[in-house]
């Protein structure tokens, strides 16, 4: 049997909202940052108009150089009966947001947090490498991740991390110093899986 969604986020719902357009699943901040509503036209949302096309955008990140890999968006999406775990989604980083973005799952409900090796063009490190201020479509593929699958307390999470090699945050395309008022839109999350037969 081929892959189904186990969960998405449009965020094209009533103003404000962050609950999942399909499946099931919960959205939720990571350390001290906050979150806005805006257009998300750009993304590779099939609406191509604003209104209704929204994203979220999260801003208010840790000051230079402290708390890497501790801020940005949760999504928690139960994997009860599924496996072979896969996430895309779109991310926008304004040019005075981090540059190096961590993808981190948990198997234990956000008690603690593992670190996934990103892997693709866009990465670095295991990071993903947002050189500038545009759309990116990214992909992560959790199949082989240990008690992923068949989890209902699964959820990964996008956070700011600093430079590899460096206890420094790189601003996007490094133009311009980094800001923890920087925002970074994330628009189309969807969670994709096979079921257990």
């Amino acid at each position: 049997m081929g892959s189904i969604v186990l969960a998405s986020w449009d965020f094209n719902g009533p103003e404000g909202t962050t609950a999942p357009s399909t499946g099931r699943g919960r959205f939720s901040l990571a350390g001290e940052t906050s979150l806005l509503l805006a257009g998300g036209v750009g993304s590779s949302d099939p609406m191509r108009t604003y209104p209704p096309n929204h994203c979220i955008g999260i801003y208010n990140f840790p000051p230079q150089g402290t708390a890497p890999e501790t801020a940005g968006a949760v999504f928690f999406v139960p994997t009860t009966s599924h496996s072979d775990i896969r996430i895309e989604f779109d991310v926008y980083p304004d040019a005075l947001s981090s540059r190096w973005l961590r993808l981190q799952f948990t198997i234990d409900g956000g008690h603690s947090w593992n670190n996934h090796r990103a892997q693709g063009g866009t990465t670095k490190d295991g990071l993903f490498d947002l050189r500038a201020a545009t759309w990116y479509h990214l992909h992560a593929d959790l199949s082989a991740e240990a008690g992923v699958s068949h989890n209902a307390d699964f959820g990964f999470r996008l956070v700011s991390a600093f430079a590899p090699g460096n206890a420094v945050y790189d601003a996007c395309g490094n133009h311009n110093p980094y800001s923890r008022f920087g925002l970074v839109f994330i628009d189309m999350v969807t969670v994709t899986a096979k079921p257990v037969d």
